[in-house]
């Protein structure tokens, strides 16, 4: 399994979208297309969890602290 975020321009935050990509079924992929610098892991999110293919099999949230405790906003 591979999960790449591919820097689109014509994304914009807000706007990403995923696929689940098996064309080689040896090595899926989960592909974001994202606004490199803009996109936050709050955008990626929503856009992950309104796939039902990809929900089906995997889920993914936020970690609201890190090791250290340090707040994370995405």
């Amino acid at each position: 399994m591979t999960i790449e975020f591919v820097d689109n321009p014509g994304v914009s935050v807000g706007n990403e979208t995923v696929a689940y990509d098996t064309s080689n079924p040896g090595n899926p992929k989960i592909v974001f297309q994202i606004d490199e610098g803009a996109t936050t892991a709050n955008d990626v999110l929503p856009t992950f969890n309104g796939n039902a293919t990809l929900t089906a099999m995997f889920s993914a949230s936020l970690l609201r602290n890190d090791t250290v405790g340090a707040s994370n906003n995405g």
